[in-house]
């Protein structure tokens, strides 16, 4: 990577899998509460911060099957940019799965409640672009191929959000769905990142984590006379592939 100058500590401790807090708390999130030890995925981490900081993409969605983990990396990679002040009017994280009869004004609503927003009960959409235009801002939409659609709501939710992309210049989206969306508008294309299942080194690591401590040498295949350190575990482990498999699944 090499990120414009301001950027450069967004991308120094990710390189190296540091996920951890480097700034002082300022804008405002709502992401969930954190799953504690962030193991693995580090490659993905970097490639979506890449794309929304250094290549600037706007709408940008993790796509997958469902329980591959489209959510957990779309708010660790949120919260790890947010704790670095990549946007300084905050990350809004909006849950729409299973959000039943959705519409562009119910969408509103749901955005300025993260915002704490105060908006008119006539014309909320209108109202909020008005109020986001110069906002520097991340929305997290998680779930979005989930959303209950009130009859004929679709095309206008739609339209909502490509308004506010083309009116709120720095407003920018990292959405969760099996697929892509089709989030496009006024040259604003979006852009696809597929996640794959984790890979066995990061299930060992994982493994041995759940574990706390209770992998051996014995439990993992090793020998006292070539055992050197954890990773020594975690390659063991990996060969094993009913604990890979779980783990995959």
């Amino acid at each position: 990577l090499n990120p414009e100058n301001h950027n450069i500590r967004i991308f120094s401790n990710l390189k190296a899998g540091n996920f951890e807090n480097c700034s002082e708390k300022s804008a405002r999130e709502n992401l969930p509460a954190s799953i504690g030890n962030f193991i693995g995925r580090k490659v993905e981490m970097q490639r979506i911060v890449e794309l929304l900081v250094k290549e600037r993409k706007r709408v940008l969605t993790i796509s997958g099957k469902a329980g591959i983990g489209k959510t957990t990396v779309a708010v660790e990679a949120a919260r790890y940019m947010h704790r670095r002040g990549v946007f300084k009017d905050g990350v809004i994280f909006l849950r729409l799965n299973n959000q039943r009869d959705m519409s562009a004004e119910i969408l509103a609503e749901l955005i300025a409640e993260g915002l704490r927003l105060p908006v008119p009960c006539r014309r909320i959409c209108f109202s909020l672009v008005k109020q986001l235009r110069k906002k520097d801002i991340l929305f997290v939409m998680d779930g979005f191929d989930g959303i209950v659609f009130k009859e004929d709501q679709k095309i206008s939710i739609l339209k909502f959000i490509q308004q506010m992309l083309v009116d709120c210049a720095s407003l920018k989206l990292l959405v969760s769905s099996t697929l892509p969306v089709g989030l496009e508008a006024g040259g604003i294309e979006e852009a696809d990142f597929m996640l794959a299942g984790i890979n066995d080194w990061d299930i060992s690591n994982l493994f041995i984590t759940l574990s706390r401590g209770k992998v051996t040498r014995r439990t993992a295949g090793l020998e006292d006379k070539n055992f050197i350190n954890e990773k020594d575990i975690a390659v063991a482990i990996s060969k094993h592939k009913l604990i890979t498999e779980f783990f995959r699944k």
